[in-house]
């Protein structure tokens, strides 16, 4: 059984385990900068977004337009920028 409300950030789910999972990897290799990709309604770049935070760290976002070039704001993204990581757009 997994026990994501045991997780000491966000809000559990396999996006946040993965995260957990890109920041020990980091960690093992002695690195300090995160760097995802995802668009304004990814879940991934909310949780290394949210863990990072919770870590201190340095974490950069690189996010695509929207297929007709606009760029939108949702709940992720808006998580992004108010959990501190630099967003690339």
């Amino acid at each position: 059984m997994k026990r994501d409300d045991l997780l000491p950030f966000l809000f559990g789910g396999y996006k946040v385990r993965i995260a957990q999972e890109f920041y020990s990897d980091m960690d093992i290799k002695g690195k300090n900068c995160m760097i995802g990709y995802g668009n304004a309604r990814s879940n991934l770049s909310r949780a290394l977004a949210n863990v990072n935070s919770y870590r201190g760290g340095v974490c950069h976002i690189i996010s695509p337009a929207v297929v007709d070039g606009s760029r939108i704001v949702t709940n992720n993204s808006y998580m992004v920028h108010a959990c501190g990581a630099h967003f690339h757009e």
